[in-house]
This record gives structure tokens, sequence and C-alpha cells, in this order.
């Protein structure tokens, strides 16, 4: 019990200290915040509600996980209602990819299926993106922040999203819920 404790200590100390010399070296090193990274065991999972740019109610629940062998699976449902609570939205995608920069997660997949109360909707088969910040789990952090899914005309631009050429969207403070971006490496 004893020497656990003391090993405990020694990590701790030994992680302050680094983290005491993270604004010297970080001056020396190349920046690579905006450089995806892909690690076997990245995720992202969580729950978002928002209100979007058109003052709706937009929420989504998503999980992604990238295995062992560098594939991905996930997905995304989403249901979006107006101010007084009408339906005007529901969607479900597969997700094909996904990327972390930080604490920025980058994502995009495939409709599977999406009911709205009007116009057009898009296809099943029609490529999606979004963008999810996680800035922390506590009270006292900020909010995670979300972008409503948006529907690129391509499918390498929703590839390009995860990987060199993100779509750049409104992010939005999240009301209630939170989103985890983990890290594998």
């Amino acid at each position: 019990m004893q020497s656990s404790f003391i090993r405990t200590t020694f990590m701790v100390l030994g992680l302050v200290v680094a983290f005491a010399f993270v604004p010297f070296i970080s001056g020396l090193l190349p920046d690579v915040a905006a450089q995806p990274v892909l690690s076997p065991g990245d995720s992202v999972t969580g729950h978002v509600e928002f209100q979007n740019a058109a003052n709706n109610f937009d929420r989504y629940s998503l999980s992604a996980i990238r295995h062992r062998d560098g594939s991905v699976s996930g997905e995304v449902e989403e249901h979006v209602e107006s101010p007084e609570g009408a339906f005007v939205r529901s969607a479900h995608g597969t997700i094909i990819c996904f990327s972390i920069s930080a604490n920025t997660a980058r994502i995009s997949g495939i409709v599977d299926h999406i009911t709205v109360a009007a116009g057009t909707p898009p296809t099943p088969g029609t490529p999606f993106v979004l963008t999810v910040v996680d800035n922390g789990q506590g009270n006292s952090d900020l909010p995670d922040l979300a972008t409503t899914p948006a529907t690129p005309s391509t499918i390498d631009l929703a590839l390009g999203h995860c990987s060199t050429t993100p779509i750049n969207r409104p992010l939005f403070p999240v009301i209630r819920g939170n989103i985890q971006v983990r890290s594998g490496s």
C-alpha cells in the first residue's frame, strides 16, 4: 500500500515538473495543433443539445471509435425541433471517418435515413459533416461546442473534413449534454 502511494506521488511530481517546461518547450516545437491525429483507440462520444442559428433546438448523440486496424465505426442520431416544440427533422447516419486535433473532433458520415417536416430531405447515401469541441467535464469549465450537421456536395469534401480540409461551420454552445473527445495515443 505504501509503495503504491510513493509511486503515485512520484508520478504526479514528474507530471508537474514536465508541465512546468511545456511553455518553454512548445516554442521550440512545430505547430501541430491544426494537424489531425489518427490513433487506434481514438473516440468521440456524447450527447449535445443547443439552439442553432435558425433558433431551432438541435440535439444529437454520437459515438465513434477508431479500431486497431485503423477502421472507424460509429453512429449519429439527430432530432431537431422548432422553438415552439414542433418537429423539424430527424436523421440517422453512419460515421465513416473522424479526426482529433487537441479537444476538437471533426466527423464525417453517410446519411442512413432522414425525415423532415418541410422541403426535400437529403437522400440516404448523402455525406454529412459535423464538428464538436470538448471543453472539459467540470461545472467551472466552458460549455462544449457543436455544429449543426451539414451535407457537403461530394464524398471527397466529407472525407477532407476529417483530414486536410475542414469544412468550417459555426459552433454553438451546448446547453445540455457532454462531449468526450479522447485520443488513443
